[in-house]
């Protein structure tokens, strides 16, 4: 019975310890950015549920089209409406006025040979709750190649609600923001039900067997 409780929880929470970290939202909203060719720290305010967008330079760009530069990873042409940083050091925020349970985007970076731990310049994404507490952050590390629109979709599925979502370091770009504020599938409460009660089976049984007398 032990295997099958341990299988059962191992279903549910996603098969991994590092589950919540996602590479698609299937049933998630693409918030548009809308063109507008920022350049700037912001606020620029978008979509539905309202996003208000926010940045560390006066120099990072929101709802671009002019074509952005990623090194060995790359450009962006015009047919990727984006925001990005400006530099190796430099974040940017995704505040939502309606806290989500995912969150994501279309990503891409410039590869660099002072990341951290040296100089702290890692290509990272972020989710914060509502108190500013990190729940969880995840370091970049892929490459694309030298080609024309390029990237990977990365994001985060979490159970303690998103308020706003950071991407920093390593003129980090994101394009297609997505969000979803649906609760786990009716699938993975039935594994977890079933295990609770494989859990519950399990420790009646032991409580029912009688005690070994001794000889």
């Amino acid at each position: 019975m032990r295997w099958f409780v341990l299988a059962a929880f191992f279903i549910a929470s996603g098969g991994a310890a590092n589950a919540s970290v996602i590479t698609s939202i299937p049933s998630g909203d693409v918030i548009t950015m809308p063109v507008v060719g920022y350049q700037g720290a912001g606020p620029q305010t978008f979509g539905s549920p309202t996003v208000t967008w926010t940045a560390g330079s006066s120099s990072s760009v929101f709802g671009w089209v002019g074509g952005y530069g990623f090194g060995a990873n790359g450009q962006w042409t015009n047919a990727l409406t984006m925001a990005a940083t400006d530099n190796l050091t430099t974040s940017m925020t995704f505040q939502f006025s309606s806290a989500v349970s995912e969150v994501g985007g279309f990503i891409n970076y410039a590869p660099n040979n002072n990341y951290a731990p040296n100089n702290g310049n890692a290509p990272v994404i972020s989710v914060y709750d509502s108190t500013h507490t990190l729940i969880e952050s995840d370091t970049l590390n892929f490459l694309t190649g030298d080609g024309d629109n390029l990237g990977q979709f990365s994001g985060f599925s979490e159970a303690t609600p998103i308020s706003y979502f950071t991407l920093s370091g390593s003129f980090i770009g994101i394009a297609d923001l997505t969000v979803s504020s649906s609760v786990p599938e009716p699938s993975t409460w039935a594994m977890l039900l079933l295990g609770f009660a494989g859990i519950g089976f399990t420790a009646y049984r032991r409580k029912s067997k009688p005690a070994l007398m001794a000889a």
